[in-house]
Order: structure tokens, then C-alpha cells, then sequence
């Protein structure tokens, strides 16, 4: 990331360039959100936030994490990474003999049932067929998209009633924030509860705000990877009969994150 903002010629308040430091520090303040400390103290800016809270606490449990060891896996063939041992469970790994490619239980667990090496050839039929039977024809497609529209149309609905309960609480939370300020000025809580429940409140509203913007956000975004599904599945017969193995693989991946 250090070496993307240096291509990009930012540079720090001094004119130097950023170092990782100083990285670290921008994606741990919480000003991209909405919020900043001052004296320790939580407080709500007037400025339009960047990010949305969960995108902020993503991004600390990434960093949170970084100094974990992240083992790389290069995929060499065609269809490693999709499949596993029927007997074992293990992963599956392909190796080149006398010009064909061969896949295998990598029997990494021990000693396996599987003796069997599978050619390229005979999975790439076997593939093309699994394929084939997700097929959806054009009429069926269009009747599918047809009834998602509708489905779109009472969800709006729902979701509209949704976001207006979230802002009712939205409310709730500017009403106790504001109320919480008069018991600090009464002096019925200590200045150390005050800002322990302040910055509880403010973050408590930013993630409902969040919520918020996900919901007028998405709109349709529920039942988009459907219709998306179902118009992949209209384009399978282009897919099987390409001989390139790429567009087979980004369509099985796509299948299993979608089925999932």
C-alpha cells in the first residue's frame, strides 16, 4: 500500500513521503467514519463520512491480523483449487506425465483409498456435462427474471419500512446523546462515565447509520446474484464448448460462491 501511495506522488503534511507508519495510523483513526477523539472524548463530526463503519472495523480486524503468516498457493492447472478427495477430503493436485495432465488425492493426511490418477481429457467431458445440466433456456430465463422483478417490488416495500424503523432509532440515539449531555452537566455521572457511554452511543449510531446507507444502497442487490446466476446459467452453452479451461473454472467458482 506504501508503494501504491508513492506511485500516486502523495505525500505527508512535511512534503516526505508517506511511510508505513503513518499509514498505519490513517487507517486506524476513526475520522473516516464520522467520529474523532479530542482529549479523549468521542465526538460526532459535521463532515459527510467516507466509509461506513463496518467498513472501518473490517479494515481493523485485517490489521489486527497482518502479522499472521498468509501461505500463497499457486494455481499451475487448470482445475486445482475446485476439487477435493471423495475418500479423504483432501485437496486435489495435478502434475504433467508424457505430455498429459494428471490429477490426484494430494494425501496430505496420510494414506488414502484413492489409487486413481484422473486425466484432464476425461474431467474436462465430465465438466462440460456438469455444466450442461445447469443450462437454463431463453424462456425460462426470461420468466425467471420476470418473477424477480416482482419480488424486487415487494421488497422495496419491506425495505422501505425497514429503513424508516432504523431511523426511528437513528432518533432514539441523537435523544439519549442529547439527554446524556444535561446528566454530565448535573453532575449526576462522572467525567469518565460520560465519555464511556458517549463514545458507546456514537458508535452504537454510526453502525445503525450504516445499516442505513446499506439498505437504500442495495435496492435490488438481494436478488441481483440470483438473476445473475440465471443469466450465467443461459450462457453455459457457449461455455462448454470452448476448448480454453478459464471460462469453465470462473463459471464452477462462480456456481459453488453462489450456491453457497
Amino acid at each position: 500500500m506504501v508503494e501504491e501511495i508513492r506511485r500516486w506522488g502523495l505525500t505527508g503534511s512535511m512534503g516526505k513521503p508517506v511511510c508505513k507508519s503513518q499509514l498505519a495510523r490513517l487507517l486506524r483513526n476513526p475520522i473516516y467514519y464520522g467520529v474523532f477523539k479530542f482529549n479523549n472524548e468521542m465526538y460526532e463530526g459535521s463532515h459527510p463520512p467516507l466509509i461506513s463503519k463496518k467498513l472501518f472495523d473490517s479494515v481493523q480486524a485485517v490489521l489486527d491480523n497482518r502479522h499472521r503468516n498468509h501461505k500463497k498457493t499457486e494455481i499451475k492447472y487448470g482445475f486445482t483449487g475446485l476439487m477435493r478427495c471423495e475418500y479423504c477430503g483432501c485437496a486435489i493436485t495435478a502434475e504433467k506425465q508424457k505430455g498429459h495432465i494428471y490429477y490426484r488425492c494430494t494425501k496430505k493426511k496420510g494414506p488414502c483409498l484413492s489409487k486413481k490418477f484422473l486425466r484432464e481429457e476425461a474431467l474436462l467431458s465430465q465438466v462440460n456435462e456438469a455444466i450442461k445440466k445447469v443450462y437454463i433456456d431463453d424462456p425460462t430465463k426470461d420468466k425467471m427474471i420476470n418473477r424477480f422483478d416482482e419480488l424486487f417490488q415487494e421488497e422495496s416495500k419491506a425495505s422501505s419500512s425497514l429503513s424508516q424503523g432504523i431511523k426511528n432509532r437513528i432518533s432514539e440515539f441523537n435523544a439519549k446523546l442529547e439527554r446524556l449531555v444535561y446528566i454530565f452537566i448535573d453532575r449526576q455521572i462522572t467525567q469518565e462515565e460520560y465519555t464511556k457511554r458517549k463514545a458507546k452511543l456514537l458508535n452504537d449510531k454510526k453502525d445503525l447509520e450504516g445499516k442505513l446507507k446499506e439498505i437504500e444502497k442495495s435496492g435490488s442487490g438481494r436478488l441481483e446474484p440470483a438473476k445473475q446466476f440465471v443469466t450465467t446459467c443461459n450462457r453455459t452453452g457457449s461455455v462448454t464448448w470452448q476448448e480454453i479451461l478459464s471460462p469453465k473454472k470462473i463459471f464452477l467458482k462462480f456456481a459453488a460462491r453462489t450456491s453457497s
